[in-house]
């Protein structure tokens, strides 16, 4: 499933002419794969969604940037993307110890910071991918959403109120194959929805989806495009 998803992600990029030798070269280096992969998963899930995007210049080391700029098909709305990937130790092309699986927890605060300090010209979307090992019980009883839950809080409450954090809609996930072995049942892929400074989803989130129709539509369309099609038209 992991290299079948890989593909897919692949395939929907090219046929976007979105695929660059650049990324394409990244993934065949052992210690860019992991990054290099979450990129590519994130940029296949806002064209599934029904957004263009349109790639930052890497090449400008003047500044800090996100990932690329999404453009909402049916509202224009843009939003800047920016990709994460928390690393562990021996894991996915990683040097060092792994860790017990046991001992693996979803500590991405300073991804958050980091990603929040980057400079954009829309209203942020930030993707963190958490890397834990998968656990038996739905998204929002798992002990590493619950963590993110609380790093998300600690961010609002600890900010400067004469400079606070940006605004963001902040997509955690989850691929955990690496995780469990090749005789194992695939433990599948698990992603929540989270925000900073947007008043609005401190209500439920029925409520505030209403008046963001392109979060929606991407949120949606991660829950459902799970399934690789058997065939394109």
């Amino acid at each position: 499933m992991a290299y079948t998803a890989l593909a897919y992600d692949l395939y929907t990029l090219d046929h976007h002419t979105l695929l660059q030798d650049k990324l394409v070269k990244r993934l065949r280096i052992k210690d860019q794969f992991q990054g290099a992969r979450y990129e590519t998963y994130v940029s296949a899930a806002f064209i599934r969604a029904g957004f263009d995007v349109v790639l930052e210049d890497e090449n400008n080391p003047a500044q800090t940037h996100c990932e690329f700029i999404a453009s909402h098909q049916a509202t224009g709305l843009q939003y800047s993307v920016e990709a994460k990937s928390r690393h562990r130790a021996g894991f996915l092309g990683q040097t060092g110890t792994p860790k017990p699986l046991e001992e693996i927890e979803a500590d991405v605060y300073k991804l958050l910071q980091q990603a929040l300090a980057k400079k954009a010209e829309h209203e942020r979307i930030i993707f963190i991918d958490v890397n834990v090992p998968p656990e038996g019980s739905t998204a929002f009883e798992m002990k590493w959403f619950k963590k993110v839950a609380a790093q998300l809080v600690r961010l609002e409450e600890s900010q400067n109120a004469e400079n606070p954090w940006p605004s963001a809609f902040v997509f955690f996930t989850n691929h955990p194959y690496h995780y469990v072995g090749n005789e194992q049942p695939e433990p599948g892929r698990t992603a929540v929805l989270g925000t900073i400074n947007l008043p609005d989803f401190k209500q439920p989130h029925l409520a505030a989806f209403g008046k963001y129709p392109a979060i929606t539509q991407l949120f949606e369309s991660i829950m459902n495009h799970t399934v690789i099609p058997k065939d394109f038209s």
